[in-house]
């Protein structure tokens, strides 16, 4: 009986990370390059993953300020490309007060 409540208590578990994993990033926009880029193309992204991710390329997407507020959760990206974008000055701006350490290729240099 107990090793049958950890089994229940690990599937519980595993499904409630698989939930979070998928829910790291938001934006189908930002999911899909992060997946063609780092050639993910099944299962969820993962947070390691995510630390994984040092450039990014957004240009000529629909990507809007909404969505770079996923991008911001890339703490390691160092190159960012986002030019024939959505994206306003303010929402870059927050951008890259968000992640001052990346060097930003936009409309807006």
């Amino acid at each position: 009986m107990q090793q049958f409540l950890l089994m229940i208590v690990a599937v519980v578990l595993v499904g409630q990370s698989v939930v979070a994993n998928d829910k790291l990033i938001a934006d189908p926009i930002v999911k899909k390059a992060i997946r063609l880029q780092y050639k993910k193309s099944e299962g969820n992204l993962t947070k390691a993953d995510l630390e994984n991710v040092y450039e990014l390329n957004l240009g000529d997407t629909q990507i809007t300020d909404e969505g770079l507020k996923e991008v911001a959760k890339l703490q390691r990206l160092m190159y960012f490309y986002l030019h024939s974008t959505k994206v306003t000055k303010r929402g870059m701006t927050e951008l890259k007060k968000a992640l001052p350490n990346c060097e930003i290729d936009s409309d807006f240099d």
